[in-house]
């Protein structure tokens, strides 16, 4: 990739914010709320579970900080991104279009063979959004990225996958909002008629694996 090379990798702290940033909640803060400072911050993975071993510094034993993704960073990564895609996906869909982080150009019932040019669209603001990418919507990447999606959907839909995660098989959608699953609302938003849910899950889960997304 050009200019790969320029790119540092993001400290613990810079991922733990884009991660939120880019989806509206951080990796893990639904597990362990706790109290700083006399204010309500969250436990996050990034910021206190995996800090060291992905690279921070606790400025007692470790002093140095990683400038490189290792074996154990890269599984620390996907597993980021497999637990944050799917509950991103589902609660992005819930807000109104004009509030939404992520998917601003589509509908979850949107599919790439009924709405390719909607679906393009919202690509090239993934791109764009995540990795940082301005591409036009007729460039190689986002062709890449335009049938990387309708292959994932196709799967999912040759699945029968009206759901938006395959439980068992799958990790659970576990959704950073206390009580969520109590409400009623949760099947509703869960519900995947056009397996759009799924397959938009499985395409984060490139997006926040992508050394862009992990570097700036």
């Amino acid at each position: 990739m050009e200019g790969i090379g320029f790119r540092a990798l993001l400290t613990p702290e810079e991922l733990n914010a884009k991660v939120q940033s880019a989806t509206g909640y951080y990796w893990g803060q639904f597990f362990n709320p706790q109290i700083r400072d006399n204010e309500s911050l969250y436990y996050t993975n990034l910021q206190d579970s995996v800090k060291v071993l992905y690279g921070g510094i606790d400025s007692f034993t470790t002093t140095d900080r990683a400038r490189q993704l290792n074996s154990l960073m890269m599984n620390i990564v996907s597993r980021q991104a497999n637990q944050m895609a799917c509950h991103s996906v589902v609660l992005d869909f819930q807000k109104n279009k004009s509030r939404r982080l992520l998917f601003t150009k589509v509908e979850k019932t949107m599919t790439p063979d009924a709405n390719e040019t909607a679906v393009r669209n919202q690509l090239q603001h993934l791109h764009l959004q995540l990795l940082g990418e301005s591409l036009s919507t007729s460039s190689a990447e986002l062709e890449e990225s335009y049938q990387l999606l309708r292959e994932l959907w196709q799967n999912r839909k040759s699945l029968g996958q009206t759901w938006a995660q395959a439980w068992p098989q799958e990790n659970e959608c576990n959704v950073p909002i206390e009580g969520w699953w109590d409400d009623p609302k949760h099947e509703q938003a869960m519900t995947d008629p056009a397996s759009m849910l799924s397959a938009w899950s499985d395409m984060l889960v490139y997006f926040f694996n992508d050394y862009k997304f992990v570097h700036e």
